[in-house]
């Protein structure tokens, strides 16, 4: 929609806006809101996650939730909630949402209520504000965090009650109907994902040709290989090794779809970074990271980076003169999902910092270093590689 009239609105990153919209600080249509959870007055426990309020499970036994829920806040539908925290490390993450039931929040969280404003209409425009970075700007840059006092003078744009509502419609359409392709996209990619991990698999194992002469190899998971490849134990691949101090580095997560990937590159890990990176662990170009939660679910990789990751993940270093590239694809296999599973069991699958000890509550462990892998001849490795990333199965992030 055209206005007729616009004027300068004084912000830098606002630009022009219509000349009958107003522009006032935060403050004028949202005051700061704390209201404390003491007595357990609510159970209802909520997070915000990627733009929105989700419920998590205040039962959950994840070590990340506090030992009482008093110290939480109550929020109300309507609530306007901001994550604040960690700025300087995390720039892609969302940071505000719209609160749509009555529950409990942490009270690291700044949580506003709106006056005098429709409440979806401030709820797109913080998100416009957050997608455009303001929140950034704000304390000159330097902060870790931020409060409601060093937002609250945040220019706020106003058109009419009419026109805001408007506005909230025109959204709300257009989003559902992005909403829709998305949904028909994201189960195309799920497929495409499947078919390329079961041809990954198949070719790793069993290489690019069905008629050269194969051998039992007496291992259930793995069955019979070509005959002219051999199989090495993982602890003469790899040995553990746990290296801290530096924390200048880049941050390194590890994905279940991708392996070891630079942090800040994904915006949907809401996992907050902590100030002291000391405990952190080295990883280097073509060590082994582990995620021992979830490498039964295919978090794990071979690292093309150099940085620093979590102190609770597993970092090897490679002991052996293979392909780095080929052993990545070779860990990541869909069939080594029950291989992983199979070495774990409790409530939780968790592969612990050694494999050969049981050093947890949740799980018991089995002994991992007799797991063999295979080794292929050098040649058959490149023609492999070749062939996967030439037809597009496998990318720079595979």
């Amino acid at each position: 929609m055209k206005y007729a009239h616009y004027t300068n609105s004084g912000v830098e990153w606002i630009g022009p806006v219509p000349q009958n919209w107003e522009i006032h600080p935060l403050f004028v249509y949202g005051g700061l809101r704390k209201s404390s959870n003491r007595g357990m007055l609510e159970d209802n426990l909520l997070s915000l996650s990627y733009g929105k309020i989700v419920r998590r499970s205040i039962d959950a036994v994840d070590g990340l939730l506090p030992e009482s829920f008093e110290t939480y806040q109550v929020v109300d539908p309507g609530d306007m909630v901001f994550r604040l925290t960690d700025l300087q490390n995390d720039w892609r993450s969302l940071r505000s949402a719209k609160c749509n039931e009555r529950g409990i929040i942490t009270s690291a969280y700044v949580v506003v209520r709106p006056k005098n404003i429709d409440e979806d209409y401030f709820n797109y425009l913080m998100r416009f504000y957050d997608l455009s970075k303001v929140f950034y700007s704000l304390g000159s840059g330097l902060r870790q965090s931020l409060k409601f006092s060093d937002i609250k003078r945040l220019p706020i744009i106003i058109p009419s009650i009419t026109e805001q509502q408007q506005i909230v419609r025109f959204l709300d359409y257009e989003s559902r109907i992005l909403d829709e392709l998305i949904q028909r996209q994201e189960k195309l990619i799920r497929l495409l994902r499947e078919k390329r991990s079961s041809i990954v698999s198949s070719t790793v194992i069993n290489g690019l040709r069905n008629d050269v002469p194969k051998t039992e190899t007496g291992i259930k998971w793995l069955g019979a290989i070509p005959k002219h490849w051999s199989l090495r134990r993982f602890k003469q691949l790899f040995r553990q090794q746990k290296r801290q101090g530096f924390p200048e580095l880049e941050v390194l997560s590890v994905y279940r779809e991708f392996g070891v990937i630079i942090k800040a590159s994904r915006d949907d890990n809401h996992n907050a970074t902590p100030e002291n990176l000391s405990v952190y662990q080295l990883v280097e170009k073509d060590d082994l990271v582990i995620n021992k939660m979830k490498a039964w679910q295919g978090s794990l990789g071979i690292s093309k980076h150099n940085g620093i990751t979590s102190p609770d993940y597993l970092v090897y270093v490679p002991t052996h003169s293979e392909t780095p590239r080929f052993l990545h694809y070779l860990l990541r296999a869909q069939h080594m999902a029950s291989v992983y599973r199979s070495i774990s069991n409790g409530i939780r699958f968790h592969i612990e910092t050694h494999f050969n000890q049981i050093r947890t509550s949740f799980c018991e462990l089995t002994c991992i270093h007799p797991i063999c892998y295979l080794c292929f001849p050098v040649t058959a490795i490149l023609k492999i590689i070749l062939y996967l990333y030439t037809n597009g199965i496998c990318t720079h992030c595979c």
